[in-house]
């Protein structure tokens, strides 16, 4: 429901353009901090999505769900980064993260009942912030669109 918490040992994925991501010799090794900098348009929070809102799947399934729901424009050179939300709150401690549910609650094929928001978005201006969520990201966490 809208403004509650994701669990803490659910995934939310984030959009990561290629400039958001490090490459190594033409692999997606990790993310900068640029990958959780908020975009102008996101001053309620920081865009996710609820990856385990996808009930009863394995992991290569709800994958497919996040892709199946991404409405921005993809590009081979983008991923699909995975962070577990314990993982963000331990990470950015003594900074209190926390991952709301933030249904969209238009009707399909816009409607995206798996979107959630990383707040407070003032916290993810800290650039230390950002830095400490980005080296959490590792290379098996990174996935591609297609």
């Amino acid at each position: 429901m809208k403004g509650d918490p994701v669990p803490p040992q659910d995934f939310v994925a984030r959009h990561c353009r290629f400039n958001d991501i490090v490459w190594l010799n033409g692999v997606a090794s990790g993310v900068t901090e640029a990958a959780f900098r908020p975009r102008p348009d996101e001053d309620d929070g920081l865009s996710v999505n609820w990856v385990d809102f996808f009930q009863g799947a394995n992991r290569p399934h709800k994958l497919a769900c996040i892709r199946s729901i991404t409405k921005l424009q993809v590009k081979d050179s983008h991923r699909i980064a995975l962070l577990q939300v314990q993982d963000l709150a331990q990470a950015t401690s003594p900074v209190k993260l926390v991952v709301l549910q933030d249904p969209d609650e238009n009707l399909p094929p816009q409607f995206n009942a798996a979107h959630a928001l990383i707040r407070p978005v003032a916290d993810l201006q800290d650039l230390a912030t950002r830095q400490k969520l980005a080296a959490r990201v590792k290379p098996s966490d990174l996935h591609p669109y297609k």
